[in-house]
């Protein structure tokens, strides 16, 4: 039994090792391409502005509706907007007109959209005297 191992692997043992190992690392390589093949290319957020023309029907060009059934938008906390917004998206905030226009809406778009209409006038406060 002169050089014979028993704590040394047969060559046949780390050739089919090494046939795993390959085998492996391109499978993992080709779920990887096909992932990214597949792959919608992200779409740019929509800036508060260009969302807002469709929130003028019912919130007013300016953020300001000329109804008492729709808030005004102009000038509201940015924090309250976007909680608002995320409620109608989630379902967490029932509403069936707000629930379809922005359940497509990315956070960044949601966030685009709060931003713009908390830099506007209109939010008055009243004096803490």
């Amino acid at each position: 039994m002169r050089g014979y191992n028993v704590n040394r692997p047969s060559i046949r043992l780390k050739s089919l090792i090494a046939v795993f190992l390959l085998a492996y690392a391109g499978a993992a390589w080709s779920a990887d391409s096909a992932d990214t093949d597949d792959a919608q290319p992200v779409k740019p957020a929509r800036s508060g502005e260009e969302l807002a023309k469709t929130c003028a029907a019912c919130h007013g060009a300016e953020g300001i509706s000329i109804s008492p059934d729709f808030p005004n938008l102009a000038g509201q906390y940015r924090s309250y907007l976007l909680h608002a917004l995320k409620d109608y998206r989630s379902g967490e905030r029932a509403n069936a007109i707000m629930m379809p226009l922005v359940k497509d809406l990315s956070d960044q778009e949601l966030k685009n959209l709060a931003d713009y209409y908390a830099n506007m006038s209109g939010l008055d406060t009243l004096p803490t005297d």
